[in-house]
């Protein structure tokens, strides 16, 4: 037998607000000519690690 009886419980989610929009930082190990057309034809946004530091720049952690 189905019973159907329905919750009264509301859902946690039903008064979320919205995720706050995000950015994806790419590091330059990690990037490709692919991975770049991939993000982009997603509508991802994304910043590229060499767009903001030199190929060379020492990484002391």
């Amino acid at each position: 037998m189905s019973s159907s009886r329905s919750s009264k419980k509301r859902c946690a989610l039903s008064n979320a607000s919205p995720p706050e929009p995000f950015v994806l930082f790419i590091d330059r190990d990690a990037w490709s000519g692919k991975l770049d057309a991939a993000l982009r034809n997603a509508g991802i946004p994304f910043e590229a690690h060499r767009d903001h530091f030199a190929h060379d720049t020492p990484d002391p952690a």
